[in-house]
């Protein structure tokens, strides 16, 4: 999965843009044009922390209460 975090005050300020666009079934991130990169998941900037929670980790940590392995693994600047 794969989140994209909102602008910042000061890119907003400096009338940033997002550089990314995100397809329909919510699958792919897409870089300009034709550059597309597919996830199990794809979460906008408006999504918060709760959502990404229960659709990609919970399911994770009910397998391991009920006996399987898993492991999560969150990348990125703290804040951001």
């Amino acid at each position: 999965a794969v989140r994209a975090r909102p602008l910042l005050e000061k890119e907003l300020f400096e009338h940033g843009q997002e550089c990314v666009s995100y397809s329909v079934d919510g699958r792919e991130v897409i870089l300009g044009k034709d550059r597309r990169f597919t996830f199990d998941h794809v979460f906008g900037p408006t999504v918060g922390q709760e959502e990404v929670y229960l659709v990609c980790v919970k399911p994770l940590v009910d397998s391991c209460i009920a006996g399987y392995n898993a492991t999560v693994l969150a990348y990125g600047q703290t804040g951001s």
